[in-house]
């Protein structure tokens, strides 16, 4: 199962005693070199700190008076163009991040001022270089367990705009802290060695079942059936060699093997291999399950990790696919082709608009799987697989009348919200009709019309 990073956010702020005599008027400190309060400096600096390190963009442009570190900060600390193991690496270092503002470092007047704070964080970079990784979780993993830290110290400048002080080399500054700006995480997965010839062990897919004594005896091709499926839009497509999955988000293979045989072994020592267009482009372990009294074998890719192959708003476009699969000695064991196509149904969206939900962060994107008199159906793409979707969902006719209200859980990679005629008195769809979702505590994740022709 994919671990989802949540980062935790705990901050260690820097506390600031005064003293207390009769003979003082005020318990602001007073700079010896210019008549402006060191305090305000201090609480910009680690206001500066806390926006980076809950990732808050509205809190550091408030503070930034660099037009530039906007969009900065939000290719480096909100990483919006990062992929997901990309966001959950950089999440851990961000979430072991500390700082401290040094009060004894402020210096400048009325006009202009400078302060120190020194950054602590996960030393991410030799965690990764001096360890041995087979994917980006593991990376994260020793991130959060390791206890190797490395300090950087930041020289903030202020200006005073109009009594109000801001950061006004924060784009620099970002530069130093964000230092996973240029670090390719990918260079540093180990790939197994596998060797991509076919074994000279002839192997069938014909069905041939293990013995019914319940424990599996590591003989993998034999506890494999010979039957397989292509997992669609919920739809099992059974042995089928030239099956096309059209608008695919993923593309999923479930091979059949005998239920006794499903084990954690698998998951240790098979591991499957996806080529595109005859080009290799990643590996994984698989995993199994049991399911309606099968035993099946788990293989899946998801267009949002490949860009270079996705059309329209985020599907697999044209392509052909196979799936290798290597026993626990690198010998092949089969191979499964499909192909993926993408047609764009030239719906007509009237109006769309996200929300303020905490669970918008967590969608790919949205699309109109089916705008037809017979059948409406609004698909929502997630980011992350491991964290669940939970909302409820309306459609309204043209007049705003409620059709349907509905709910939708769960973690998959896209959740369904649909509505048929008769579901709502009606013996088709025409003119425009409106999907909207909200999370449990009535929040707008989505909204969206569509004209039904």
């Amino acid at each position: 199962m994919k671990k989802t990073i949540s980062i935790v956010l705990v901050l260690t702020m820097a506390a600031s005693l005064f003293g207390c005599s009769a003979f003082q008027t005020e318990s602001k400190k007073k700079s010896k070199k210019g008549d402006f309060d060191e305090d305000e400096i201090v609480e910009v600096a680690e206001n500066f700190a806390k926006a980076i390190k809950k990732a808050d963009a509205d809190g550091f442009e408030e503070i930034s008076s660099d037009k530039k570190a906007a969009d900065l900060f939000d290719e480096l600390v909100v990483g919006s163009d990062y992929d997901k193991d990309e966001k959950n690496i950089f999440g851990a270092v961000l979430d072991s991040m500390e700082y401290e503002v040094d009060e004894d470092s402020v210096d400048g007047d009325e006009d202009g001022a400078e302060v120190t704070v020194t950054f602590t964080m996960a030393d991410y970079k030799n965690i990764i270089k001096n360890g041995e990784f087979y994917d980006a979780d593991e990376m994260v993993d020793a991130i959060e367990d390791g206890d190797e830290t490395t300090d950087v110290e930041v020289k903030l400048e202020l200006e005073n705009d109009d009594d109000d002080w801001k950061v006004s080399n924060a784009s620099k500054a970002l530069k130093s802290v964000c230092t996973w700006s240029d670090f390719e995480y990918i260079d540093y997965i180990t790939e197994p060695v596998i060797d991509t010839e076919p074994s000279t062990t002839e192997t069938t897919t014909e069905a041939t079942t293990t013995s019914s004594s319940g424990s599996f005896d590591g003989d993998y091709v034999g506890a494999m059936t010979g039957d397989y499926y292509w997992y669609d839009c919920g739809n099992k497509h059974k042995n089928d060699s030239k099956y096309d999955f059209p608008n695919a988000g993923m593309v999923e293979l479930d091979v059949i093997i005998d239920p006794s045989a499903v084990d954690g072994d698998w998951s240790d020592d098979i591991v499957y291999e996806v080529y595109i267009d005859g080009d290799y482009v990643c590996w994984a372990y698989v995993y199994t399950l049991e399911e309606d009294g099968e035993g099946l074998v788990i293989c899946s890719i998801s267009a949002k990790d490949f860009p270079d192959y996705v059309d329209g708003k985020g599907y697999f476009g044209n392509h052909d696919f196979e799936f290798r699969l290597f026993d626990e000695k690198d010998n092949l064991i089969e191979t499964y082709t499909c192909t993926t196509s993408y047609k764009d149904f030239g719906y007509n969206i009237v109006e769309e608009e996200f929300g303020d939900s905490d669970q918008v962060s967590n969608i790919y994107f949205v699309d109109w799987y089916s705008a037809e008199p017979e059948y409406l159906e609004f698909n929502i793409f997630i980011q992350d697989y491991g964290t669940d979707m939970d909302f409820d969902y309306n459609f309204y006719d043209a007049d705003g009348n409620t059709l349907i209200t509905d709910s939708v859980t769960g973690s998959m990679t896209f959740l369904v919200c649909y509505l048929k005629p008769s579901e709502c008195g009606l013996e088709k769809f025409e003119g425009n009709y409106t999907v909207e979702c909200k999370d449990k505590d009535g929040n707008l994740i989505v909204k969206s019309t569509v004209e039904v022709k």
